[in-house]
């Protein structure tokens, strides 16, 4: 049977190209080693990047990085509704916070001033929940006076340095930012079996205009990013509350109920003793300020997190070193065993372009094969990674699109390289020679 070839490869690649294509298809059994291998390795990495990020989701309902050290309360004995003598005890709170921020061992330091977004659970309000939200809002609200259902947010608004640093990571603006909102939405909570489970609450998204209430003024607050990053202080274990993360110049206008530091100490405890001094000094007791040491804890805490990271991306690293050598290994032996088969093809005329194009198109088609079939068969494996940790722990499945863009980066950058160091090693070969010594 004339095998033909289509036009555009023809258009595209010439003689090499043809000739390509039609061992490829003449030849199925003698690429297939290389295809399937291929396959086997981007199936594996797309499962085990799902599997890291289930992993890594399951490992931070138990554990969380911190990065701080110290904390330190400051309370007000007065209430809000004594705004006067309120006040004059936040202002003061704030100075002594200050103080302690500039203490020699302070370190990194953020002082969050917090307060409490209420928002009605209308009919409106339902429309703006995930499934997950409303499953949470219907077991964990407040009321108010008239005994209407009350959603809480938590408003954090951050030192204008930490804000700032915030963004960066974010990749905010702070002209921006500084009058909206950022919206943390990612808890952690039980549900009534008592099996974990994970999500976000509203289906917010950035540019959104939300309206509630802070104390006893109702406020229109913008959305301007939404995010997983959490700064100093805003922890993401076992809350049924978002957060919206403002800047200082934002809470200071609408108002606050209390403020913390959060301290990224290089000595803790030398800090420990600073501030015991300063308490002294100011005659500060537990009832107006509370601190807390927390270096053992958190290195305890830390340290378990960066096993489980080191064990994760150890695994990947492994495994995608395996998946390259194993493509090293098939691609360059296959192309060794048609050394012949090349020097015949130089022999009567072919030209080192044409053997380049005939090489580079059989590149394509290994790619482009592999690709098409081991993306489906690695989701495939992904999902059943889900499911295998959603017996643990309820989350939503994520598509790892991250891991299917890498793959094929991946194919194409490793099969370019190993194809290329092939065709060197058989260029620099005489033609006479290799057909020579394979008749022998």
């Amino acid at each position: 049977k004339k095998m033909k070839c289509p036009k555009i490869i023809t258009k595209l690649f010439k003689t090499g190209g043809e000739i390509a294509y039609k061992n490829f298809k003449r030849s199925k059994k003698k690429y297939r080693t290389t295809v399937i291998s291929i396959i086997v390795s981007v199936v594996i990495f797309i499962a085990i990047s799902s599997f890291i990020q289930y992993g890594f989701k399951m490992s931070s309902a138990y554990y969380t990085e911190k990065n701080y050290n110290y904390v330190v309360y400051a309370y007000s004995t007065s209430t809000s509704e004594n705004k006067e003598e309120f006040a004059k005890e936040q202002a003061k709170n704030d100075k002594i916070l200050t103080d302690i921020s500039n203490l020699p061992d302070a370190g990194e330091v953020s002082i969050n001033k917090t307060n409490v977004f209420e928002i009605k659970i209308d009919d409106k309000h339902q429309a703006e929940l995930t499934d997950y939200g409303k499953d949470i809002k219907n077991r964990f609200y407040v009321t108010d006076e008239e005994n209407n259902k009350i959603d809480n947010i938590n408003i954090v608004g951050l030192s204008k340095n930490e804000y700032e640093n915030y963004l960066k990571e974010i990749g905010g603006n702070y002209e921006t930012y500084k009058d909206g909102a950022i919206l943390i939405d990612n808890t952690i909570n039980l549900d009534e079996k008592g099996k974990r489970i994970q999500g976000s609450m509203y289906t917010w998204k950035k540019g959104d205009i939300v309206t509630g209430q802070i104390g006893d003024k109702e406020y229109s607050i913008k959305i301007v990013a939404r995010t997983d990053e959490r700064p100093k202080g805003v922890e993401s274990l076992y809350n049924s509350n978002a957060y919206f993360i403002v800047s200082e110049d934002f809470i200071n206008k609408t108002g606050y109920e209390s403020a913390s530091l959060y301290a990224k100490s290089k000595d803790a405890y030398k800090l420990d003793e600073e501030i015991e001094q300063y308490k002294n000094e100011k005659n500060l007791t537990k009832s107006t300020l509370n601190t807390y040491n927390m270096e053992k804890s958190v290195k305890a805490e830390n340290a378990i997190v960066l096993v489980v990271s080191i064990f994760l991306y150890g695994f990947i690293g492994v495994i995608t070193l395996i998946g390259i050598t194993n493509i090293f290994n098939t691609i360059t032996t296959n192309m060794n065993l048609r050394k012949k088969e090349f020097a015949m093809l130089k022999s009567i005329g072919m030209t080192k372009k044409e053997f380049n194009q005939m090489i580079q198109l059989e590149s394509i088609f290994y790619g482009v094969k592999s690709l098409i079939l081991g993306i489906p068969i690695g989701l495939v494996l992904s999902y059943g990674m889900y499911n295998v940790f959603r017996n643990s722990m309820e989350m939503e499945y994520v598509l790892p699109y991250k891991a299917i863009v890498i793959s094929i980066l991946f194919v194409a950058i490793v099969i370019g390289i190993i194809m290329r160091y092939s065709m060197d090693k058989i260029n620099k070969q005489n033609i006479i020679e290799t057909i020579r010594n394979d008749n022998i």
